[in-house]
């Protein structure tokens, strides 16, 4: 076991190591929100902690955890001094420790979820796989909150699955002050606490031990029946449940009201600039973060046998079929939102996904609305085995993620995405070495646009490159 997640470990740092030297040379000087991030940094290098560029929109959380990272560094090689240190090159050089740790934890995650005693290569294989996720590991080579933002909310949520619920709210309040939408994912941690304290009463209230496990509705119709009888003829067994859900989950609670508060005093979620934030009601985000998480697990979501199973499902099913195609015709009719930066903005992908795709023409966004059902199906299909009440926190969550956003960003996809597919069954190992080598290949992709094919701009000083 510890030698595949050593192999894992080593893959991992010869690839980066390549990419980053590769990235570094080319564009040396700070680039897109490079020029927000890295003189702010440079600011609490300093030791001016007052100083604030009111265009950033995150809480300082990278600026203050780069400067015990790069500490003993700067008292080996330059006394201390960490104005000399933090140059563009060696602040980057932080989110390869933090991409090294999300590595790690992933594969505690997985080890955690599906551990057995033949499957130590799988758990080393996913963990690489996602922490090489292209959408998350371009930015190794940059200094963006990507990183560690995933990383504390991924480290809070292994806490959560060890039972550990203090340390894991602790970690998920450090979590927000990288990115303030990763409040979801504590509340998502909370979510699953007070599940497994609802499903342990369920199992508890079984008349008959040799039952078969609940069904989604089933479950849910149980619950509210149980707690209505609890209220009607035995009170103090409610009041219990109830005592014992708040003592798993009174540390989230306490961050939550955290950040109700902060979101009060601050007026808004977003600090700084907040006049390109202006949340909304997208509901074909939740389309988009279908389509991307077919795209990039096309190896265990597509199949001729799980085609045809989708067919099948929505023959037998025409009353589930019709309402979602009515339901998305909807959301895409009345709820769709298009953010000016996404059709100005060549830089990156989500401006082709969006003007070679979805906008090819008027009705390619609603000729779309089938793989969306697809994927929709297929995706539920991968997470049968959770129970009710993870699945209703991580709908909850993901959505609350996504929906308020106006601009398609295909960053606010990758803790949901991760949730997804460290949650999904193993699985094969060929399919696994497929999921890494594909993303592999999208990495030296993107690294090789970013490098060799820098374009020039109208009114631009510099050349600008492509990126996620």
């Amino acid at each position: 076991m510890l030698l595949t997640l050593v192999s894992a470990i080593l893959v991992f740092l010869v690839t980066t190591t390549v990419f980053f030297v590769a990235t570094n040379n080319a564009q040396r000087q700070p680039y897109m929100d490079e020029v927000f991030h890295v003189p702010q940094a440079q600011q609490y290098c300093a030791g001016n902690f007052t100083a604030w560029d009111p265009m950033i929109t995150t809480l300082p959380g990278l600026y203050l955890a780069s400067l015990p990272l790069l500490y003993p560094v700067a008292a080996v090689f330059s006394r201390g001094d960490f104005r000399a240190l933090c140059t563009t090159s060696m602040l980057r050089s932080v989110n390869i420790l933090f991409s090294l740790g999300n590595l790690y934890v992933l594969y505690i995650i997985a080890h955690r979820l599906h551990y057995n005693r033949k499957n130590a290569t799988e758990m080393a294989l996913t963990a690489l796989a996602l922490a090489t996720f292209p959408v998350l590991y371009f930015f190794t080579c940059l200094y963006y909150t990507d990183p560690a933002a995933i990383f504390f909310a991924l480290v809070s949520y292994s806490l959560t699955l060890s039972n550990k619920h203090v340390p894991a709210a602790v970690v998920g309040a450090v979590a927000i002050l990288f990115r303030q939408t990763n409040v979801m994912w504590v509340l998502f941690c909370a979510g699953i606490a007070k599940g497994a304290v609802l499903k342990k009463w369920l199992q508890l209230e079984k008349k008959d031990p040799a039952e078969k496990v609940y069904s989604d509705w089933t479950m849910l119709s149980r619950t509210f029946a149980l707690i209505g009888q609890s209220l009607r003829y035995n009170p103090r067994q409610f009041w219990n449940l109830l005592m014992e859900m708040f003592l798993k989950v009174w540390s989230y609670v306490l961050v939550g009201v955290g950040f109700v508060a902060f979101v009060i005093i601050n007026k808004g979620i977003v600090v700084g600039d907040r006049s390109n934030h202006q949340p909304c009601v997208n509901f074909p985000q939740l389309f988009y973060f279908l389509f991307v998480t077919v795209f990039f697990s096309f190896m265990h979501m597509i199949s001729v046998r799980q085609v045809l199973s989708f067919l099948k499902y929505a023959v037998r099913n025409p009353v589930k079929t019709g309402i979602f195609h009515v339901v998305g015709v909807v959301f895409v009719y009345k709820f769709m939102y298009i953010h000016e930066y996404n059709l100005a903005d060549n830089r990156h992908y989500n401006f082709y996904f969006l003007s070679k795709l979805v906008r090819r023409n008027e009705y390619m966004k609603y000729l779309l609305i089938p793989t969306y059902y697809y994927a929709f199906v297929t995706f539920w299909s991968k997470l049968q085995h959770r129970d009710v009440f993870w699945k209703l926190a991580y709908i909850i969550c993901t959505a609350a993620t996504l929906v308020p956003q106006r601009m398609l960003e295909f960053r606010y996809f990758i803790m949901p995405y991760l949730l997804f597919r460290l949650n999904m069954p193993m699985p094969s190992k060929r399919a696994l070495v497929a999921e890494v080598l594909f993303y592999f290949l999208i990495n030296s992709l993107t690294v090789y646009m970013y490098v060799y094919k820098p374009f020039p701009w109208p009114n631009a000083n510099s050349l600008q490159r492509f990126m996620w």
